[in-house]
């Protein structure tokens, strides 16, 4: 990318082991903001800065896109636009998250998104949505360019179609 005239910044967020949520958002939020203030000492374009990430990163990413920041900003942290490769878009529905016949609630309590908000993700559902970038869809949200394998075993594909369909 940097010999096609991008420039490439990798940020650090607090993971699951580290901090609970809304950390990790306001991790990246500030990472935009960093950027924004350094943009003249890197010669960066402050105006045209988009959040990439797969995974957790694309959850993450997703949210940059969609999810405002609820605090005062001096410098903005929103992003021109989101690449999004198989993030989960919806802890609600993600597996790991719901009670089935072969997935116990213990199990679920044990989840990387009970880890996340600190609960079984179904005892917290405006938390969970607060970290959803499906329910974070406004009709202001960047552009956003979705990646995901029908053939996924982590984040089921009906993830990315949903968030596809409520952009």
């Amino acid at each position: 990318l940097v010999s096609e005239g991008f420039a490439v910044a990798g940020i650090n967020y607090r993971l699951l082991d580290q901090a609970s949520w809304p950390s990790q958002i306001n991790d990246c939020y500030e990472a935009v903001r960093w950027i924004r203030r350094n943009a003249d000492r890197y010669q960066l374009n402050a105006d045209r800065v988009v959040a990439w990430g797969g995974s957790a990163g694309g959850h993450l990413a997703a949210l940059m896109g969609t999810r405002v920041c609820p605090d005062p900003e001096t410098t903005s942290s929103r992003v021109q636009a989101v690449i999004d490769w198989y993030g989960p878009t919806d802890l609600l529905t993600m597996p790991p998250n719901v009670v089935t016949e072969t997935r116990s609630l213990e199990q679920v309590s044990k989840s990387n998104g009970a880890r996340l908000l600190g609960a079984a993700v179904m005892t917290v559902p405006e938390l969970a949505k607060d970290a959803s970038a499906l329910y974070q869809v406004s009709a202001d949200d960047c552009p956003v360019l979705i990646m995901h394998g029908d053939q996924d075993k982590g984040v089921p594909i009906e993830q990315s179609i949903r968030f596809h369909d409520a952009l």
